[in-house]
C-alpha cells in the first residue's frame, strides 16, 4: 500500500467531532451545554462561507448603523463566537445577545423562540478561502498545497467537519419560523436586498428603521462592503488559542471575498471530484437548484 505523504491540517477529534486545536475543549463543550434565551440572535455557518461577514451586518442593523468595533472585539465581545470564546460572562450581557457559531445543528446550542441566520458559501470557494487562512494559522500546513488541502476537504478531514453534512444539518430546519438561510453569492450580488431581508427576519422594527431612515442605510452598506472591511479590521490570533488576546499574530482573514476565485486553483480532476459529491449530497435539496441560479453553474 502507498504511504500517504500529503500534508494534513491539524485536527483533533472531539466525540467524533473534528475541530482545529486551536479551539479549547472546554470552550466547545460548555457552548454545546449552553441554554440560549428566547430573544437571542444567532449567526451560524461552515467555516469561511460569510458568517463573519453576517455578524458584522447584524450587529449593525441591531446597532443601527453605529461605527463598527475591531474584528477582534466583535469576535470576542460584540458577537462572540462561541467554540472559541465559551460562554463565561456571557449571561451578563444585555438583550438580544448577538452570538456566533461555525457548528454543525446538532451540536448548536438550541431554543425554539431563538433566531437562527445560516449562510452557506458554494464549496469550491469555501475550500480555497479555508487553504488560505489554515496556511496562516496551523503551523504544521504552512508549507502545505492546495492538492493537499483539497484531500482534507473532500474527506471531510477538516475543522468542524465535513462541508455537505454541516449544510444538511442545517437544512433540516429549512421550513422553522425562526431560521433564515442566505447564500454568500446572494449576499455578494444584492447586499441591499439582503440586509434588508435580514432586518425583517430579526424584527418588523429594524426592517421600518432602514426603510424610513436613508442616512443609515446607506451608512451600513459603506461599512460592510468588503474592501472596507478588509482594509480597516485587521484579525490578530494568538499562537496558542483563539480566545486568548496575548501573543497576537495579525493574519489576512479577509482574502478575496470574491466569487469564484476557486478556478484559479482547481484542476479538472478536482472540479470533476467536488461536483460528484456536491450533485450526489444536495441533489434532493433545494440548495443545489439556487445555485444553479447563482454564480456557480453546473452543466
Amino acid at each position: 500500500m502507498e504511504k500517504d505523504t500529503r500534508k494534513k491540517v491539524t485536527v483533533q477529534n472531539i466525540n467524533g467531532f473534528l475541530i482545529s486545536p486551536r479551539f479549547r475543549v472546554e470552550n466547545l463543550q460548555r457552548t454545546i451545554d449552553f441554554k440560549p434565551r428566547d430573544d437571542d440572535i444567532f449567526v451560524a455557518g461552515y467555516p469561511k462561507s460569510g458568517t463573519t461577514w453576517t455578524q458584522y451586518i447584524v450587529w449593525s442593523i441591531v446597532n443601527k448603523g453605529a461605527a463598527l468595533p475591531d474584528v477582534n472585539r466583535m469576535w470576542l465581545r460584540e458577537v462572540p463566537h462561541l467554540e472559541m470564546t465559551g460562554v463565561e460572562g456571557i449571561e451578563n450581557s444585555r438583550s438580544p445577545r448577538l452570538l456566533k457559531v461555525n457548528l454543525p445543528f446538532n451540536l448548536t446550542p438550541y431554543n425554539p423562540s431563538s433566531k437562527y441566520i445560516y449562510v452557506y458559501r458554494n464549496p469550491w470557494d469555501s475550500c480555497v478561502s479555508a487553504f488560505n487562512m489554515f496556511k496562516q494559522v496551523d503551523e504544521n500546513f504552512s508549507d502545505g498545497t492546495f492538492a493537499d488541502y483539497f484531500e482534507c476537504f473532500i474527506r471531510g478531514e477538516v475543522s468542524h467537519g465535513d462541508y455537505f453534512d454541516h449544510l444538511l444539518s442545517w437544512y433540516a430546519r429549512w421550513n422553522d419560523p425562526n431560521f433564515l438561510f442566505m447564500t454568500y453569492e446572494e449576499m455578494n450580488r444584492n447586499t441591499g436586498e439582503v440586509v434588508l431581508k435580514m432586518a425583517q427576519f430579526l424584527g418588523q422594527e429594524y426592517h421600518e428603521m432602514l426603510t424610513n431612515n436613508r442616512e443609515i442605510f446607506e451608512s451600513i452598506l459603506g461599512r460592510i462592503q468588503f474592501d472596507q472591511m478588509k482594509q480597516n479590521l485587521p484579525l490578530k490570533l494568538s499562537n496558542s488559542s483563539y480566545a486568548d488576546e496575548k501573543s497576537l499574530k495579525k493574519i489576512d482573514f479577509f482574502h478575496s471575498g470574491k466569487i469564484g476565485q476557486w478556478d484559479d486553483y482547481f484542476t479538472e480532476d478536482q472540479k470533476k471530484r467536488l461536483r460528484e459529491k456536491f450533485i450526489d449530497k444536495l441533489s434532493e435539496t433545494k440548495m443545489l437548484s439556487l445555485w444553479k441560479v447563482s454564480d456557480i453553474f453546473l452543466e
